[in-house]
């Protein structure tokens, strides 16, 4: 068996220090260019929603539609079946924020529009409970809701029925996991950003 004399041992230290150093090093040399890859990113994003929107053009990256580009429409006039850019409310929105549906966007709380389908306006008999949405007797498919997000977390519960008034509106995407007006219930007509189509 060898012993390393002091000399050796210092010179062992040394490496061992000089080795570390040289990993901290490069982890701040990564993580800096990680950083600067998401800002550049998140800039380029920016930039590219800003020009969109000039041109009228909404791209959607969510769940609840059909990913890609969408075009506003002039006529404004809403039916039931049209497609539309929808600012929520302001709790509706925090609550979409938090949890992650929502992003960064061009309504007021600069959070994003949702887009969804109206199923329901003004002089419709509506009804919102644990078998889904019902609109004029008939109940919509795929709008039963579900007790909990694909994290675990619990989703509002709503029992209503009414006819709807002036202004107001159920909306909503025929999909077991769009969060739509079976969780935040009625909107008003002027929370409507745009009337939507797609773009090809």
């Amino acid at each position: 068996m060898r012993f390393i004399n002091k000399k050796e041992k210092e010179e062992l230290l040394r490496l061992k220090k000089a080795e570390s150093s040289c990993k901290e090093a490069m982890t701040i040399k990564l993580l800096k260019a990680f950083n600067l890859a998401v800002a550049l990113s998140l800039a380029l994003a920016f930039l590219l929603n800003i020009y969109l929107e000039k041109a009228n053009l909404y791209f959607n990256v969510s769940a609840s539609l059909p990913k890609g580009l969408y075009k506003a429409q002039e006529d404004l006039k809403l039916k039931r079946g049209d497609l539309i850019l929808l600012c929520l409310d302001e709790a509706q929105a925090q609550f979409a924020f938090k949890r992650g549906y929502l992003g960064l966007g061009s309504c007021k709380n600069n959070l994003a529009p949702v887009g969804k389908r109206i199923l329901a306006l003004s002089g419709d008999e509506i009804a919102i409970n644990h078998r889904g949405i019902t609109v004029n007797n008939h109940l919509l498919p795929n709008t039963a809701p579900i007790r909990a997000d694909q994290y675990g977390r619990k989703l509002p519960s709503l029992n209503l029925a009414k006819t709807l008034e002036q202004g107001e509106m159920l909306v909503g995407n025929l999909k077991s996991d769009s969060f739509d007006s079976r969780y935040f219930g009625l909107v008003l007509t002027s929370q409507v950003q745009a009337k939507i189509e797609a773009f090809y």
